[in-house]
């Protein structure tokens, strides 16, 4: 599935969400993107989660509420997220929330679907 802001693809075990946010988004559509995402979002027993933010270059609060829930969502169902591509932007926000003791980030897309 795609949409302005993201694109799903699903394998046997594995999800790969490809978020494609653009640098300004206001709150009501980030709401929305939210919504279309847990209503298109194939959520398997135990499968993994990637999220891949190459494409995308909002750095802003709702990203990183948007990547915790995703990471609870998949926790829920057995499974676990890994993110990959984050800007150093994101990456200097992640630290300083101290989110990366909940969150897996690696480099690349490669290195995550791994």
């Amino acid at each position: 599935m795609q949409t302005r802001y993201f694109r799903i693809t699903k394998a046997e075990k594995q999800t790969l969400i490809e978020l494609l946010l653009p640098a300004e988004i206001d709150t009501a559509a980030f709401g929305e993107i939210t919504r279309d995402l847990v209503e298109a979002w194939p959520v398997g027993h135990g499968s993994r989660v990637v999220v891949d933010l190459a494409g995308g270059r909002y750095a802003g609060s709702m990203l990183l509420g948007l990547l915790v829930n995703i990471r609870q969502r998949a926790r829920a169902n057995g499974g676990d997220a890994i993110y990959c591509g984050l800007s150093p932007t994101i990456l200097k926000a992640i630290a300083t929330t101290h989110l990366e003791r909940l969150l897996v980030v690696v480099p690349t897309r490669r290195d995550a679907m791994g």
